[in-house]
């Protein structure tokens, strides 16, 4: 009785310890949390916290790093692309909300070339390469 205790007891570990654990799938649909969302607005925005009444983008300051960040790193395929030459806070301006929260607004064209680059990065395009970035050096 105790040999079939034993054997059970080192097949159970055994099998438990060999087992592959998983994380679950990334939602990729679902926005990530964002800390530098001021009080009074859903923290679950990835940055941007909606539309202003003429169509341009409240962002939070996370959301301008991300923009800024992507800017650096698809800056040269962005203007061989769409020939359009990007630079870091391009279309966006400080805004001072009622609550005295410091958030910006991004333009229109500029919100759109956002959308853009960050569904670059989505979709795993390969920023610019250092190649690339010493070519455009030289020009």
């Amino acid at each position: 009785m105790l040999k079939k205790f034993v054997i059970f007891s080192l097949s159970s570990l055994l099998l438990c310890a060999c087992t592959t654990v998983t994380p679950d799938k990334v939602q990729d649909e679902i926005a990530s949390y964002d800390a530098t969302t001021p009080n009074g607005y859903d923290v679950q925005n990835s940055g941007f916290i909606g539309f202003t009444d003429d169509g341009r983008g409240l962002i939070t300051p996370f959301g301008l790093l991300r923009y800024n960040t992507l800017i650096k790193a698809y800056k040269i395929r962005f203007k061989s692309f769409k020939g359009v030459d990007l630079n870091e806070n391009a279309g966006v301006t400080e805004y001072t909300d009622k609550r005295n929260n410091k958030l910006f607004i991004i333009d229109q064209q500029h919100l759109t070339y956002y959308a853009i680059l960050n569904s670059w990065r989505k979709d795993g395009k390969e920023p610019d390469s250092i190649w690339d970035k010493a070519k455009d050096i030289v020009k």
